[in-house]
């Protein structure tokens, strides 16, 4: 049995997602999608969203939301899941960080019976703490002990799903990715140390639901969520991903970009390179991290060239170090030393559609995981 309640959920955390990947390597081949990538949101049914009925082995899926506020801080809310054989865990995982660096987590794993869910829409609740919603309207509702919040996002675009990807030739092995809230408007309140704070700003909701079992840990994952234009810009909010696959599928990798205008999806693109620059050592953790992500893409008329700069770290996660020493023993037979990062910054840069050309500016949270086959120095480059 694992020892005390965080090294119980930090473990469901690794088993329940593993870590996506990602890096600039030319002999990395896209993953074939089926079904279009990024065509015209034409919106999502409650069904498409709901939590899926598992059948397999083993499955995973959760819903992630993200919010910058106006009042000054950033919030991160994921409700999450995994099926391995008969084994069945639910997690929980928010986070809110205001700019003074002060942070607020809600960590919790949860049994199946502890858990009320809908397979017809998406609905979810255990205990006090909630998520639902229809479009345009998905409520993020958290009632824990170190973090509370009731955050309404109300989506300007409808949402669409990124394709499925089959990651083996039988195509038993798959990942799919539904954009709930592709730029919504947040509205509610956080509970902090006691004290509610109305809260506006503006935010993105996704949900993924897959079949990589946690052995098949990928390399290395980059991803850009920059939502919140700062003056001067263009008014966009640009998700940008680069993810490599485990090894034991070969040289795979799953890339996206897109672009959202209030009204509409501009641009929808596999065709993106993310690169990381001038690693240095965070003292949190004891090993580097890149301080830069350039990210360009290019296909048909369009092209976009940015660079994201991280001002500090929101949180730095050694998943390995929050294990005790017995479980790490086990962990490390299978994984290498899986790490979470997010970042605050900005993403600055230039696009093209044409001959018209856009500049942007944006707030944004970068996410840098990698495992220990990654062992990045001073001022390198990956």
């Amino acid at each position: 049995m694992i020892g005390g309640k965080r090294e119980k959920w930090i473990f469901v955390l690794l088993l329940g997602l593993g870590l996506l990947s990602v890096a600039a390597d030319s002999q990395y081949k896209i993953v074939e999608i089926t079904g279009d990538w990024a065509h015209k949101p034409v919106g999502l049914t409650d069904k498409d969203i709901a939590w899926k009925n598992f059948t397999g082995f083993f499955e995973n899926e959760h819903v992630f939301m993200l919010a910058r506020l106006d009042e000054g801080y950033w919030f991160v809310g994921m409700i999450f899941t995994f099926k391995y054989g008969p084994q069945r865990r639910w997690g929980l995982y928010a986070l809110a960080a205001d700019d003074s660096g002060r942070r607020w987590f809600a960590k919790r794993e949860i049994k199946p019976e502890e858990v009320k869910l809908s397979y017809e829409k998406l609905s979810w609740r255990s205990g006090n703490t909630w998520v639902e919603g229809s479009y345009p309207v998905y409520t993020m509702h958290i009632e824990e002990p170190n973090l509370g919040a009731h955050l309404e996002f109300k989506s300007r675009v409808k949402g669409w799903q990124s394709g499925r990807w089959f990651l083996t030739p039988d195509h038993k092995t798959f990942g799919e990715c539904f954009i709930i809230a592709p730029w919504a408007d947040v509205s509610g309140k956080l509970v902090l140390d006691g004290k509610t704070i109305p809260v506006h700003g503006l935010g993105y909701s996704d949900r993924y639901h897959g079949n990589l079992r946690f052995d098949q840990t990928d390399p290395l994952f980059y991803s850009v969520r920059a939502i919140k234009p700062m003056p001067g810009s263009e008014d966009v909010n640009i998700q940008a991903s680069y993810d490599h696959l485990s090894p034991s599928f070969g040289k795979l990798t799953v890339p996206g970009l897109f672009i959202i205008q209030p009204d509409r999806l501009e641009v929808g693109t596999m065709k993106v390179i993310i690169r990381g620059e001038n690693a240095s050592i965070d003292p949190k953790v004891g090993y580097a991290f890149p301080r830069k992500l350039v990210v360009d893409a290019a296909e048909g008329d369009f092209s976009l060239h940015g660079v994201f700069v991280a001002d500090r770290s929101i949180e730095v996660l050694d998943i390995f170090k929050q294990l005790p020493a017995y479980i790490r023993a086990i962990a490390e037979l299978f994984w290498k030393r899986p790490v979470y990062s997010k970042w605050e910054g900005r993403f600055r840069g230039s696009y093209k559609i044409g001959s018209q050309e856009k500049r942007f500016d944006l707030l944004a949270i970068a996410e840098i995981n990698y495992t220990g086959s990654i062992n990045l120095k001073d001022g390198e480059d990956f």
